[in-house]
């Protein structure tokens, strides 16, 4: 008796390439869309990280950056004006699949991206990449890195800075409520008015954390996503 199995393995090979583009736009869709309840967008969210998230600046070596323009803004509870110099912020939080470009690059072995006490602590604290890096939960490639300290920040921020030839940092206080709160200090980064499940927290009922770009909702005004919830 012969077996021929080779054409129907290329067949539906052939059959996956073709369908899969397809329902990682579906996926991207209904999280940009937010249709879904919070729980729902979750677990379309966990799907597309499974398949490979194709949203720009998700996966990707560098995120995609938004320009925000010099000017002043209403900071901090009591809304006093700020003026920030022209900088650009990322849309998303740093994703699992972005930090890992850090550590296979072997980000946690070499000290020129580190300071000198974030080496020094490193190396207390034996970091060879973020805590809950198993954590089938939180490590989806398109979910927020988590689990790793300000230093380690710090030395991913200045290995893409080399990797990429552009300058990347840590927002300042500043610049990261300008981009959360606009120009006029609005108490959510989509208005005043608190909404139930308009952000991955408690009242949502997820429980873990999603994929970045969730909760569409929630918005800001320049387009940062989740600057508020989730992490």
């Amino acid at each position: 008796m012969m077996v021929v199995v080779g054409k129907e393995v290329a067949r539906r090979d052939d059959v996956g390439r073709k369908v899969l583009p397809r329902l990682q736009k579906l996926l991207a869709g209904l999280l940009a869309a937010g249709a879904l309840t919070p729980p729902q967008r979750a677990e379309a969210g966990d799907a597309l990280g499974l398949l490979g998230d194709p949203r720009p600046g998700v996966c990707t070596r560098e995120p995609e950056m938004i320009p925000i323009p010099a000017g002043p803004f209403l900071m901090g509870d009591k809304k006093y004006t700020v003026h920030v110099d022209a900088f650009a912020i990322a849309r998303y939080p740093v994703t699992n699949a972005q930090y890992r470009f850090f550590v296979a690059a072997g980000g946690y072995e070499n000290p020129d991206f580190w300071t000198k006490e974030g080496w020094q602590q490193r190396g207390k604290e034996k970091w060879t990449r973020p805590r809950y890096g198993d954590d089938p939960f939180t490590s989806i490639d398109n979910k927020p890195v988590v689990g790793v300290s300000w230093y380690e920040a710090v030395a991913y921020c200045n290995w893409l800075s080399a990797e990429a030839g552009k300058s990347y940092r840590l927002p300042t206080e500043a610049e990261w409520e300008r981009a959360a709160r606009h120009t006029d200090g609005r108490t959510f980064p989509w208005g005043e008015q608190w909404q139930d499940g308009i952000i991955n927290s408690s009242e949502a009922k997820v429980e873990r954390t999603t994929a970045v770009g969730s909760f569409p909702h929630s918005t800001a005004v320049c387009g940062a996503q989740d600057m508020s919830g989730n992490v």
